[in-house]
């Protein structure tokens, strides 16, 4: 089956996570800017990653509308954020950005990402400590709260190549 995996990226993860799905998948991987209809006309799976922000898949809509609901292909859409992992909160951003955009089942997945703390606005930074303030209080009761560095640090990285591991096994075993 001939995978393509189109990305949009903010900050990096979503981007990475990308090239090592392609990698593992022997896939091409494209930045959704350099892509056309066209295109895609050439792959039987496509699979769609984003960053997340106010629980939006960053770039989902220019991907629905140049894939045109893609109906003939199969649909794999991965989102890429803060927040631990919490099945409540994945089905909410399958609703939102997914159910209700798309005429056919697309499958979706859940990768933690990071943030450069440098990079944000004064309000991003307010907000990104509120979330790291309800973070802790979860942190003892979900396992899944975990970090690569501390919030002192200039990278806050909650990403890992294990989350794109169950994506990965999908399209291998079922692609």
């Amino acid at each position: 089956m001939k995978t393509i995996v189109v990305y949009r990226s903010k900050k990096g993860y979503t981007e990475s996570y990308a090239k090592e799905i392609g990698k593992q998948l022997d896939a091409d991987v494209y930045e959704l800017g350099q892509l056309s209809t066209l295109m895609l006309k050439n792959y039987d799976m496509i699979i769609f990653g984003g960053g997340i922000y106010s629980d939006k898949i960053n770039g989902i809509d220019d991907f629905i509308n140049l894939t045109g609901k893609a109906l003939d292909k199969r649909i794999l859409i991965f989102g890429v954020g803060m927040s631990p992992v919490f099945n409540e909160y994945i089905e909410k951003l399958y609703k939102i950005n997914i159910e209700k955009k798309f005429s056919q089942d697309a499958k979706f997945f859940f990768f933690r990402g990071g943030v450069h703390m440098d990079r944000l606005t004064t309000i991003e930074r307010k907000v990104l400590l509120a979330f790291l303030k309800v973070t802790e209080i979860f942190q003892e009761s979900y396992t899944d709260v975990t970090t690569n560095s501390k919030p002192s640090d200039d990278v806050l990285d909650f990403s890992t190549p294990e989350y794109a591991d169950a994506l990965i096994q999908y399209v291998q075993g079922n692609g």
